[in-house]
């Protein structure tokens, strides 16, 4: 099934009124997937830092469950409500995460703020695609999922 685009005969991802959203979703992807890389780096010397070393494996965890059951909710919420609106709610839900996990003074607070990153995270993820789906013409989706 053929969906029309909010911008048709726009021939790139980059051009007229598709860059800005572009630009966008490969920022809030980009956003995501640092902050994991950067946790993977770090994770072995946070551990020792706030003593969760015999809880290393829950740094991953206490994300990646979270994250799914974000993903799940921010899919239907973006059936409900607009994807801006879901996109925006998750985003702030991650950047609180961010600042928890970034000002934890123990493993447990720690913990929290990575399931916020992760709950959050998954909801943005959720919304980029609906907004791939909705902003992007059939023939553009697969040059916008490869950026």
């Amino acid at each position: 099934m053929s969906q029309q685009s909010f911008a048709p005969g726009v021939e790139s991802i980059w051009q007229g009124p598709l860059r800005p959203v572009t630009i966008g979703s490969i920022l809030a992807v980009t956003i995501v997937a640092f902050q994991g890389l950067a946790q993977a780096t770090v994770a072995p010397i946070l551990a020792d830092d706030i003593g969760g070393k015999d809880l290393y494996g829950w740094i991953f965890s206490a994300y990646i469950i979270p994250q799914i059951i974000g993903t799940v909710l921010g899919g239907i919420e973006v059936d409900r409500r607009s994807p801006a609106v879901v996109f925006g709610t998750f985003l702030a839900i991650f950047a609180a995460g961010c600042i928890l996990a970034g000002a934890a003074p123990s493993i447990g607070w720690f913990f929290a703020g990575r399931a916020l990153q992760g709950f959050g995270g998954g909801g943005l993820f959720a919304a980029v695609y609906a907004v791939i789906t909705l902003a992007y013409h059939d023939r553009l989706r697969p040059a916008m999922m490869a950026a």
